[in-house]
């Protein structure tokens, strides 16, 4: 397990090995989490990301540090695409979660 983070009642446990894993606060065993729809690009990246949902819109963004600390959270407007600076972040690896939805990308 290389990052742990609760939001919206789910719990989101990101590996190095198998990926990402949600966990329900209800919920009796693990599932794999999947989202066809939203898109992260380029990964890896420097300086930006670009965040897209292609069958919904984005109403929130959080940004998880591979220890599971939330470097980074901003609300939007219900945006399809929206454009992130992370310059400021050092090179590592992070967790974007996107409505619950969960994609890792990497800094250098």
């Amino acid at each position: 397990m290389t990052a742990i983070c609760k939001s919206n009642g789910k719990i989101f446990i990101g590996t190095d090995i198998d990926g990402i894993f949600r966990l329900d606060d209800t919920a009796t065993e693990i599932s794999d989490v999947m989202s066809s729809s939203l898109h992260l690009y380029p990964n890896p990246t420097m300086n930006e990301i670009f965040i897209r949902d292609e069958l919904k819109s984005i109403k929130e963004i959080k940004i998880v540090d591979a220890i599971g600390r939330c470097v980074m959270q901003t609300l939007t407007n219900g945006v399809i695409s929206n454009k992130i600076s992370i310059q400021n972040l050092p090179a590592g690896i992070y967790t974007a979660i996107v409505d619950g939805d969960v994609i890792r990308f990497e800094k250098y």
